[in-house]
């Protein structure tokens, strides 16, 4: 049978983490109040992906969120660990450093903007990065 769709590499589509993710959930053998908590948590994670998606994301970015939070997501227990793994803290400084959360992962705070012919003003402290080589 052909495909009529075109081929994405499997690293752009993050739901070739999430449907694995679901299914090691599924076929574990925790407790059933832990696998609903789980899975609670990976319905979250797909909707929250999908809403960066609509926020332009790159493809790449959301698949590394989608693998690092089902790690995360496979080991908690309790409803606040799957609070903390979907809407972790933001990091804070400490005078020296920024500190992220225990859950952060560093691919959401990254924001990638293209510009041509365009100005971009930031108001704030912010690292900013770019490339030619894209």
């Amino acid at each position: 049978m052909q495909e009529c769709r075109k081929e994405m590499p499997v690293e752009d589509d993050y739901m070739m983490v999430i449907i694995p993710c679901i299914a090691e959930i599924a076929a574990s053998d925790t407790p059933g109040r832990v696998k609903k908590l789980r899975l609670g948590a990976v319905s979250e994670l797909q909707r929250y992906l999908h809403y960066y998606r609509q926020l332009g994301y790159m493809p790449k970015l959301l698949y590394a969120i989608a693998e690092k939070k089902c790690r995360m997501i496979g080991s908690i227990t309790s409803k606040s660990e799957m609070e903390q793994v979907i809407r972790p803290r933001c990091p804070h400084y400490d005078g020296n450093r920024f500190i992220p959360d225990a859950y952060s992962v560093p691919e959401e705070e990254l924001i990638e903007v293209v510009l041509e012919n365009d100005e971009l003003k930031i108001d704030g402290n912010l690292a900013v990065c770019w490339s030619t080589n894209w």
